[in-house]
Parts: C-alpha cells; sequence; structure tokens
C-alpha cells in the first residue's frame, strides 16, 4: 500500500509540475514575424544559402535550424514553405544518429549520402519527407526558438 502511495505522490507530483510549465509557456509569445505551435516559434527565412550560413543565421536570432519531433511538428514545419528548406539535421553537428522513431521522415532510400558528400538535411518539397544534400547548396531554412 505504502509502495503505490509513493507511486501517485510522484506521479501527481510530475503532473503538477508539467501543468505549472505549461501555464507559464502560455503566457509567453513570439516575435513579430514568427509563428508559434506546440510552444516553439517558427520563422522561414527565404533567402537561400548554405547549411552553414542557415545555422548561424538562425543562431543570431537567438535560435536553431528547426529541429522536427513529431509528425505534427513535421505537417507544421513542410506547410510554412513551398521551397525545400534547410532543417537542423547535420552529421556535422554530432554525429548522434536519428532516433529511430524520426527515420519515418527520411525519403525512401535516403539518406543514402551520394558520393559522400551529403551530410544535410532539407525538408524536400515531392513528397514531403527528409531528404540529404550537400552542406554547400543553397535552400531557404526555417529557425526555432522558445517563446519569450
Amino acid at each position: 500500500m505504502t509502495k503505490e502511495r509513493d507511486q501517485l505522490n510522484a506521479t501527481l507530483l510530475q503532473r503538477s509540475n508539467e501543468v505549472t510549465r505549461l501555464q507559464s509557456l502560455s503566457k509567453k509569445t513570439c516575435p513579430d514575424g514568427w509563428r508559434m505551435f506546440s510552444f516553439s516559434c517558427y520563422l522561414l527565412i527565404t533567402e537561400s544559402g548554405p547549411w552553414k550560413k542557415a545555422r548561424e543565421d538562425c543562431s543570431n536570432r537567438g535560435g536553431y535550424l528547426v529541429v522536427i519531433n513529431d509528425d505534427d511538428e513535421q505537417k507544421f514545419v513542410f506547410a510554412l514553405s513551398d521551397k525545400s528548406p534547410w532543417i537542423g539535421l547535420s552529421e556535422l553537428v554530432d554525429g548522434t544518429a536519428v532516433s529511430s522513431e524520426l527515420k519515418k521522415f527520411w525519403g525512401h532510400g535516403k539518406p543514402h549520402n551520394s558520393h559522400g558528400s551529403e551530410d544535410c538535411a532539407q525538408i524536400g518539397r515531392n513528397h514531403k519527407t527528409w531528404n540529404d544534400n550537400k552542406c554547400d547548396h543553397s535552400f531557404p531554412w526555417i529557425c526555432e526558438k522558445a517563446p519569450v
């Protein structure tokens, strides 16, 4: 009985902390020009540039290249641009493999790292999936940051 009570108390505390976090986030907003989705702010940059420039630009804006974490965010980000924007996924970042849950976003046969030089990722327009591409190619990009 004591063990069950302790588990319930732990769960209650966890839920209470989550409610507090969500309430604080609900009062926050995005800067002008940024769009809110699921407690993050997003900004489409329509100019084109290589992946490193995109990452640097997002950092200068107080954010980072968008990191897609689930189906809803994938749909939202896809709808932001009619181009094929860079996303914050690169083998150059830290060498960490994409989680198995997110592998479903890769296009058929991707990533394939053609000629060993496609180390950055974008959202491909044709199939609404991720595509690996050469980091020095130019594409628009999407920045993400926390609301303020």
